[in-house]
Parts: structure tokens; C-alpha cells; sequence
């Protein structure tokens, strides 16, 4: 409801503040472009950056922080995909109309077929069904997100990152510091470990519109508790399978619908769910096949890549179907597979 960054710019060392209205170009990136470098009005998760606090040490910029005036109410978060998906549950997009992610206008469920599986569960024996859940994790890189950017001997901005991916993020960090990529020197390519989570931008734009504004050299670290509770994480998936069997052990037909946490933002959410989507019946040929897929937000850390990005999501529960069907039709489990 109220920010006021003037008391910290007052702190003894503080060199500066930054906000939504420091930010020279787009207030936006991420993967499906929808997160805001600084938010200005709505949080959609605790740990959203509000605001930033520039100063000659650490110890200084914490105390300039404890001095910004905010006024924030709380409102009624939503951290279940279910509850999110109820009509009258809290929006995490206040503008939007639903939790549920748009893969295009008025499309909320992304579908996958091959072949035709109420047909193929009419040819089974058996049909078994099971539910499966892979939680929220963090990658806990031992180097956390760090960055640090200044202007160069030739009046580019230069970063060094610990960006996974630095074209994909140069395109970003190009609209929110409205240059150029000919004026943006992105140094990269030694990872202290990140396994899908610095995939996501984390610190290399609030350092750069830091060093833009002041023109000092400027390092932004996120300590290893902001890490685990604020950064990115492995969102959670649930499914529901229904496999149709026949008697020589054959499977006839598949059909799952999986929903995806995506937290507050879209990221790379959406892409994740339909890659799920692509791999959750495993190696095994089966003909008819169907999955229906949702993306839903909450208020939650967004969810990103991580090891084996959403296919293993996929595998895991596809795997411990197999074992039920062996269990239920009397057959060794790898028998079951080979076949």
C-alpha cells in the first residue's frame, strides 16, 4: 500500500535505492516474461523483490533495508493446486479471471493423444489406476546466486554470472537495461554447481540496473537461506494414471492427467508440464495413449528447471504403475517391461 526508500537513502554509506521506477527498460522477464524485476503493487510470493538497497558494504545496505518504510496487507494466500483451482479461490494474478495458466487464449489444459484410448480400454482385460506425487525440492547449488556488474573501459555493461544459460538470459537482460546485446558484456560459464536452477534469472538484473544507475562496480548475493526459501524451486507434480491391460500383459491404453505447480510466475512451467506430458507413459509402446495437463499458480517461489527437467516427474510415477499392473496380473515386473 506505501513504500518510502528515502529514510534508508539517508543511512551513512548508502549509496542509493533502486525500485520498479529505476528500471530502464521492460519490468518484466522470466521464461513466460510475466515476473516484474521489482514489483510495485501486488506480491505474489514472500521473498518477491520490492526494493534495493545500494551501499558501500553489506552491513550497511542491511541496516539502509531495516529503514524502508512499507506498509503491506496481507491478503488470503493459496498454496494447493486444488484449492487454486476452486472458482472461489484467492487469485495469485489479481487481474486474471483463474490460478490456471493459459498455454494460449482460453485454453487452460494442454492435450497430448496418440491413437484413440477410450477404444484401446475397450479391448482391456484390465484396467488399473494410482495417483502419484513428486514434492518441491531445491537444487542447494553450493554457490549460491551471485552476480557482479560495472561499467567497462568501453562504457558496457559488463556481468559476470553464474548463469546456466547465457544467451537465453542475454535476450532478457537486454530488455529490462533497454541496450543493446552489443553493449552488455555477459561473463559466464563457470557454474559452482546449478542443475537447472540457474537457468533462472536470480541477481544479474538487480546488480546491472544497480551498476547503470550509479556507476560503480556492484555485487549481488543471495545468502544460502534466501536461497532455499526465495529461489526457484522443483515444483510439485501430481498424477493420476488408468492403464488398460490385456491378458497376454500387453498394454493397451494409457490415459493420465497431471497438474503442475507452477508458483507465482509461468516460467518455464507451462513448457515443463507439455515435456511431462510428452514422456509420462516411459519407454514402453503403448497405442493409445492421452494426457490432459494443467498448469496452476500459487503463491508459492516460482518453480523452474531441475535435473532431468519434468521427466522424471513423469517416469517415476509411470514406473510404479508398471509394478501395480505386475503385482494385479500375476506377472514379474521385468518380464512385464521387456514385453
Amino acid at each position: 500500500r506505501h513504500l518510502d526508500v528515502s529514510p534508508a537513502e539517508n543511512v551513512p554509506g548508502v549509496v542509493g535505492t533502486l525500485t520498479a521506477e529505476d528500471v530502464p527498460g521492460v519490468n518484466l522477464y522470466g521464461a513466460g516474461g510475466d515476473q516484474p524485476v521489482f514489483t510495485s503493487k501486488h506480491i505474489r510470493y514472500r521473498g518477491e523483490l520490492i526494493a534495493a538497497v545500494v551501499a558501500v558494504d553489506e552491513d550497511t545496505a542491511m541496516e539502509g533495508v531495516e529503514k524502508i518504510d512499507v506498509d503491506i496487507e496481507e491478503e488470503t494466500p493459496v498454496f494447493d493446486v486444488f484449492e487454486a483451482m476452486e472458482p472461489d479461490a484467492p487469485l495469485v494474478r489479481p487481474d486474471s479471471e483463474s490460478n490456471l495458466w493459459e498455454y494460449e487464449p482460453g485454453v487452460t489444459t494442454r492435450v497430448m493423444y496418440i491413437g484413440d484410448v477410450e477404444k484401446g480400454f475397450e479391448e482391456a482385460d484390465h484396467i488399473v489406476e494410482g495417483r502419484y506425487t513428486t514434492g518441491e525440492q531445491d537444487h542447494a547449488p553450493m554457490e549460491p546466486h551471485v552476480s557482479v556488474a560495472y561499467l567497462d573501459e568501453a562504457e558496457r555493461l559488463a556481468i559476470h554470472t553464474v548463469s546456466q544459460c547465457l544467451y537465453f538470459q542475454l535476450g532478457q537482460l537486454s530488455a529490462i537495461f533497454g541496450l543493446p546485446m552489443s553493449k552488455i558484456r555477459y561473463i559466464g560459464g563457470t557454474v559452482g554447481g546449478g542443475f537447472g536452477g540457474k537457468n533462472h534469472i536470480h541477481a544479474d538484473h538487480v546488480a546491472g540496473i544497480a551498476a547503470l544507475k550509479f556507476g560503480k562496480p556492484v555485487k549481488y548475493r543471495v545468502t544460502r537461506r534466501e536461497d532455499l526459501q526465495f529461489s526457484t524451486k522443483r515444483g510439485v507434480f501430481i498424477l493420476e494414471y488408468k492403464t488398460g491391460i490385456k491378458n497376454d500383459g500387453m498394454l493397451v491404453a494409457n490415459q493420465i492427467k497431471l497438474w503442475h505447480d507452477s508458483g507465482a510466475y509461468g516460467g518455464f512451467s507451462p513448457y515443463g508440464a507439455e515435456k511431462c506430458s510428452m514422456f509420462a507413459s516411459g519407454p514402453y509402446h503403448i497405442p493409445n495413449i492421452r494426457v490432459d495437463a494443467q498448469t496452476i499458480l500459487t503463491n508459492k517461489a516460482g518453480s523452474s528447471s531441475m535435473r532431468g527437467f519434468t521427466i522424471m516427474n513423469g517416469q517415476f510415477p509411470m514406473e510404479m504403475q508398471l509394478h501395480k499392473i505386475a503385482e494385479q496380473t500375476g506377472r514379474d515386473p521385468w518380464e512385464l517391461r521387456f514385453m
